[in-house]
């Protein structure tokens, strides 16, 4: 999510953010800093990539943000508990 310069990252749904800053050149010499995500035109896309990461997370369990299943230090436990979850799902063909 595109966020502003000094922006707390208060989300508590573990979405990506992303801060720019913007130079330009003039007569030979950097200017800037400017904020590159700071102007009300990026607003849209915040309020969309906070919509689809509240979407995502109400899907329940995703592995972006944690590590992969073999790596856990509760893996054994994870273990057990995904083996009694696909005895539920069985395919019906």
């Amino acid at each position: 999510m595109p966020v502003k310069l000094n922006s707390a990252a208060s989300l508590n749904y573990s979405i990506p953010i992303v801060s720019c800053l913007l130079f330009s050149m003039h007569n030979g010499k950097l200017t800037g800093p400017h904020d590159g995500f700071g102007t009300v035109d990026w607003d849209y896309q915040r309020q969309r990539a906070s919509e689809r990461a509240m979407i995502m997370r109400g899907q329940g369990f995703i592995h972006p943000a944690t590590l992969i299943p073999e790596e856990l230090e509760y893996n054994k436990g994870y273990e057990a508990r995904i083996a009694k979850l696909t005895e539920k799902f069985k395919d019906p063909t």
